[in-house]
């Protein structure tokens, strides 16, 4: 992607989201942070994708299950990096992501075991990992930066997945972050769709961020009903594949569910 295209595509969503006072060079920064990742991610992606292929096998897992993420789209990218970034590219995680779709729930205990995180978090995050086997891939250049069990602590959706950032070493001082997740296959389906709900959320709140404001009152009311369609769609998918038993064994977390169980009733 040439920067003339980048800059063409980005205009509009630039103008809208960056303050009257930001010069042109800003500007013009960000255009070319944006493509540099979107270059890194092609680079990033074939290590990415010969990890994810070692750890199907480590699983024992068909590798048909590996499925490379489409590519974010550039006008996302500067949005994401605006509203939660301070408009630092290099730190949206999910210009290059994969997906591992996993046959049940005993290979996402069996997943956790392999990962090994220590010292997890109230929100399934851990940054710390005893691993033999992501010791061995940081010598190949792919280094598990984070990860996040929401089978553990789902959130607030009653989403359930394990996501996990890396950093790929591209060799002469570049790195580049991806994302690869880790579902049910048969969930799959329905995380397509309330994925949709996600990004749809994410944009109005990182729209609302970058321009300095709070969220209007459709805005708010539109978030809620994309949070509402989207548990009705988790809690009935995790109700059918025997999800629930994975989460932590903390009260604290069953309220994800209450809204869904209130109905089912």
């Amino acid at each position: 992607m040439s920067y003339t295209e980048v800059s063409a595509e980005f205009y509009a969503a630039a103008k809208k989201l960056l303050t009257d006072s930001t010069c042109t060079k800003q500007f013009n920064d960000l255009i070319r942070s944006t493509e540099r990742a979107l270059n890194y991610a092609e680079f990033a992606r074939s290590t990415g994708i010969k990890y994810a292929l070692a750890l199907a096998n480590e699983l024992a897992i068909s590798v048909d299950g590996v499925k490379m993420g489409p590519p974010k789209l550039p006008a996302r990218i500067l949005e994401k990096a605006i509203g939660r970034y301070k408009g630092r590219v290099h730190e949206v995680s999910d210009v290059c992501r994969l997906r591992v779709e996993l046959p049940d729930a005993d290979t996402v205990l069996a997943l956790r075991k392999l990962i090994s995180p220590r010292n997890m978090n109230d929100k399934g995050k851990s940054f710390d990992f005893s691993s033999e086997f992501h010791e061995n891939w940081a010598k190949k250049g792919i280094t598990l930066l984070e990860c996040e069990d929401t089978y553990a602590h789902p959130t607030e959706t009653g989403f359930m997945a394990i996501n996990n950032k890396y950093k790929v070493d591209l060799g002469k001082g570049r790195t580049q972050m991806i994302e690869i997740q880790f579902v049910l296959r048969d969930m799959v389906p329905i995380y397509d769709t309330t994925h949709v709900y996600l990004e749809n959320k994410r944009a109005i709140i990182d729209n609302a961020k970058a321009q300095d404001r709070l969220l209007s009152k459709d805005e708010r009311a539109l978030i809620k009903e994309h949070d509402e369609a989207a548990q009705a769609l988790h809690f009935a998918g995790a109700m059918e594949y025997r999800l629930l038993p994975l989460r932590a064994d903390n009260a604290e977390h069953r309220h994800y569910f209450k809204p869904q169980l209130t109905m089912a009733a």
